[in-house]
């Protein structure tokens, strides 16, 4: 039996892989370290001058709210990645549940293994579940993330915005 603490819907198991929801608060310490490797590959990148320095308390907060959710990817009970969705109503769509992915991240030994796809399949499922109508995701290859626009194409995604980011002098 698992040490962790699923929520909602039983976690899938493939072989030695596990993705499950689980809450970020209750796994605060191991997830730190996952972060700080995100942190130093991508947004260090376009935040060059920011500091590390993630907001555990305002997710605790938005998780309790049921606007904001966590899933964890496990190799045996070492945490490897997850996806994390902000969950919302829209305001520009008769406020339709939507859910933006906040980061996805996978630790760079366990890319190309096909674990991303039965990442997004589960979110995605637990997703419909919650009622969201939509899930939205970013690729942030063009800062040194993993590039993922077509792995989401051929998902059934399709490309609605490009965003940019200026640094503002202070």
């Amino acid at each position: 039996m698992s040490k962790h603490r699923y929520h909602g819907l039983p976690p899938q198991i493939k072989g030695t892989i596990t993705v499950g929801h689980e809450k970020q608060h209750e796994i605060v310490d191991e997830i730190d370290g996952l972060y700080r490797l995100h942190y130093e590959e991508t947004e260090k990148v376009y935040l060059p001058g920011s500091t590390y320095d993630p907001q555990f308390k305002q997710y605790e907060a938005l998780e309790k709210d049921g606007a904001f959710v966590l899933f964890t990817v496990r190799e045996y009970s070492t945490l490897i990645g997850y996806l994390q969705y902000h969950v919302y109503h829209d305001m520009h769509a008769q406020g339709a549940l939507g859910a933006r992915e906040d980061a996805f991240y996978l630790h760079p030994d366990h890319r190309g293994k096909g674990i991303a796809p039965q990442v997004l399949g589960f979110a995605e499922y637990f997703l419909r579940k919650l009622g969201c109508a939509y899930a939205g995701m970013t690729d942030k290859s063009p800062v040194g993330g993993a590039p993922i626009g077509g792995f989401l194409e051929k998902g059934g995604y399709r490309k609605v915005a490009t965003y940019y980011v200026k640094e503002l002098e202070k």
